[in-house]
């Protein structure tokens, strides 16, 4: 697939945690180069290589019907991060990007869209 200048853009306002304030969440992503791409993950640990040229991060975004347990893991054998079954997650790497990213699947899952930037 070719690579894409982009920018990612996520809003999102907590309301109700007391009722004198409000939190606003603005965080802008942008960047020279992006990738989209598809994965079929397996059961169990899967190690996805980070494609040439990605500084920033991936979003991670499985499918909407999805009911698969999702992991993200710095190495097999370590607990881990818990991720939504159906909604996308953005992970920002900090200074370089990593070889690989590990997702860590309940089942098989069909069409994870990534999309790297």
């Amino acid at each position: 697939m070719a690579s894409l200048a982009t920018t990612i853009t996520i809003n999102g306002t907590m309301s109700g945690i007391d009722t004198a304030s409000a939190v606003t969440l603005v965080l802008t992503q942008s960047t020279t180069f992006a990738l989209p791409s598809s994965v079929t993950l397996a059961s169990g640990f899967n190690s996805i290589p980070v494609p040439t040229g990605v500084q920033g991060g991936v979003v991670i975004d499985p499918p909407n019907t999805n009911a698969q347990t999702i992991t993200l893991k710095g190495v097999t054998g370590d607990t881990g991060t818990p991720l939504s079954k159906v909604n996308a997650t953005m992970v920002a790497f900090d200074t370089a990007p990593p070889a690989t990213i590990g997702l860590t699947a309940g089942a098989g899952i069909n069409n994870v869209r990534l999309y790297w930037f």
